[in-house]
């Protein structure tokens, strides 16, 4: 038997009870979709697991200092799925879960207690479950985390189709956050930190860089996203740091390199190198700064004031970075000024940009294959 404090709760037609648990208790008692051969299809609970996504939370459980889980909500499950989780009565000996409730000295919503856990449920996760399978994997690395607790959420199972429900509910009504606010509030990850600060060190940039979505709309005066600046400062550093430790990997060149310059002296070159590929558009981006043309405009007419452009330019700008050094810059301005930019110049067409039969306008690809094709095409011209 189990049993944890507890503070028991109502919403909607739910039941549920709050507290806190810790991993390598809790970690016995979890059960996931694999776990539940007897559910098939119209009855599973659960998604599959990602893989990749249980990596980089592993990573983030075993690297970050100060991780941190919101709670996981789990499903009391009684071994026989045919009938819902049995709560304790005076007269009953077959139980799969009780709740015993303290005396509070005051009347109100406020009422804790212990909640019991007969030997014989199981947890399912009904919203956490990467979390938790993380945590797992995160466990045989570093047994020491089975010590932190984690907050759970609690609730009686009663049918398959509940938990569908929940799961659901959970997910189809909550929004998440776009990556480029996930970004903006990023104090730990080093290419964040770096990409803000070539925000304000690239005078384009500066006042110029959309901090809340990953999206541009014409009339918008900023000329990048946050998003954007971070995925292109990852290809500049990752270019920096093999050129300079050409033997090692692409994660340990990256780490080597910002150890070795710290993350300010690492923004810094890459912010130089933002500054180069800005100076490459200076035709263009000089209208914008003197008040010539608007951001909108040069995104309506020209390719690279999108997202693809400036994740595909930082993208070739490391890869010629890695290949010729400091003299990159040569290269990469010969490159891009060989090129016709326009949005509608063929040499995009079927790749970079999609035609629309209908209107005769062609829409940018923010693809990754695209992205991809557009730096080598880059590339390949230097």
């Amino acid at each position: 038997m189990f049993t944890i404090t507890v503070n028991e709760g109502h919403q909607g037609t739910h039941r549920f009870f709050t507290g806190a648990v810790r991993w390598g208790v809790l970690d016995r008692m979890l059960v996931f979709p694999e776990d539940l051969q007897e559910l098939d299809d119209d009855s599973r609970m659960q998604r599959g697991l990602a893989k990749r996504r249980l990596q980089d939370l592993q990573k983030y459980l075993l690297d970050a200092p100060d991780h941190f889980f919101s709670a996981l909500t789990l499903v009391i499950l009684p071994r026989d799925l045919t009938r819902g989780a049995a709560e304790a009565t005076e007269d009953d000996f077959e139980w799969d879960y009780k709740f015993e409730r303290m005396q509070v000295p005051y009347p109100g919503q406020y009422r804790p207690g212990v909640l019991h856990l007969s030997g014989d449920v199981m947890l399912f996760p009904a919203d956490g479950q990467h979390r938790a399978y993380a945590a797992r994997m995160a466990l045989s690395e570093d047994p020491s985390i089975a010590r932190e607790e984690v907050p759970v959420v609690l609730l009686a199972f009663d049918e398959a189709n509940q938990v569908r429900q929940l799961f659901s509910d959970l997910n189809l009504n909550a929004k998440p956050v776009s990556k480029t606010v996930g970004y903006d509030f990023e104090t730990r990850d080093p290419i964040a930190l770096i990409a803000k600060q070539v925000m304000s060190e690239v005078a384009l940039f500066d006042g110029r860089t959309q901090r809340r979505s990953n999206s541009l709309p014409a009339s918008s005066a900023d000329v990048v996203t946050l998003n954007s600046l971070v995925q292109g400062s990852r290809a500049i550093l990752r270019g920096l740091a093999k050129h300079a430790h050409p033997g090692l990997s692409n994660d340990e060149t990256v780490a080597e390199f910002t150890d070795a310059h710290g993350v300010d002296g690492a923004g810094k070159e890459v912010a130089a190198v933002w500054s180069s590929i800005v100076d490459a558009f200076d035709s263009y981006w000089g209208q914008v700064t003197s008040g010539l043309m608007t951001a909108g405009e040069v995104r309506q007419q020209y390719l690279f004031g999108h997202g693809l452009g400036w994740v595909s330019l930082g993208t070739a700008a490391g890869e010629l970075i890695e290949q010729y050094g400091t003299t990159w810059g040569m290269h990469f301005k010969r490159a891009v000024q060989s090129f016709d930019w326009k949005r509608d110049a063929a040499v995009w067409a079927g790749n970079a940009t999609i035609l629309n039969p209908t209107t005769g306008d062609y829409r940018v690809n923010n693809t990754g294959p695209a992205i991809n094709w557009l730096a080598k095409t880059i590339v390949a011209a230097a």
